[in-house]
């Protein structure tokens, strides 16, 4: 765990790694989107999922999407073909 000051608050750092089948992923998703209704369970802060193996990085940022990138055309193709609909036309 890694801890660094800012202006007026102490913000932790937390890096895990780890496999799939150990993380609780659609409890933490569920976390994240339900911060807005205010519904628990709540995760407050920043969450990314990086796969290591295919470079790609996953970050729900609220209820309304997510972002994934990867340095990787290759890797990320399968994504935009599988949930093409789902993609917003600026990022085609």
């Amino acid at each position: 765990m890694l801890e660094f000051e800012s202006r007026r608050t102490t913000k932790d750092r937390i890096i895990l790694k780890c496999k799939i089948e150990d993380v609780r992923y659609v409890r933490m998703l569920q976390a994240i989107l339900n911060v807005d209704f205010i519904r628990k369970p709540r995760l407050h802060g920043r969450c990314w999922f990086i796969n290591t193996r295919t470079n790609i990085i996953f970050h729900a940022y609220d209820d309304r999407g997510v972002d994934i990138v990867g340095n990787e055309t290759h890797s990320l193709r399968p994504l935009y073909e599988q949930y093409k609909d789902w993609v917003l036309d600026y990022d085609r």
